[in-house]
C-alpha cells in the first residue's frame, strides 16, 4: 500500500499545482501560435509576391 500511496502523492500534487498556471501557459502557447502563423504567412506572401 506504502509504493501505491507514493506513487499517487505526486500526480494529485502536480493536478492539485496545475490549476494555477493552465491559464496564463496556454495564454503565452496561444501567442506564440499566432505569431507563428503570422510569420509563415508573411513568408508565404512575400514567396507569393517573388513569384
Amino acid at each position: 500500500m506504502t509504493a501505491e500511496t507514493k506513487k499517487a502523492q505526486p500526480q494529485t500534487l502536480t493536478a492539485s499545482a496545475a490549476p494555477k498556471r493552465p491559464s496564463l501557459l496556454t495564454h503565452i502557447e496561444a501567442k506564440q501560435a499566432k505569431q507563428a502563423q503570422r510569420l509563415r504567412l508573411r513568408e508565404d506572401r512575400r514567396v507569393s509576391r517573388a513569384h
